[in-house]
């Protein structure tokens, strides 16, 4: 398996979660 492709993968989808999480909770 490649790590780098992994991390980025990782990055992808932490960012995925963090948009649809401050999407149902604002905090402004």
């Amino acid at each position: 398996m490649n790590l780098e492709y992994i991390s980025q993968v990782c990055r992808l989808c932490n960012n995925a979660l963090w948009t649809h999480y401050t999407e149902q909770n604002v905090f402004n």
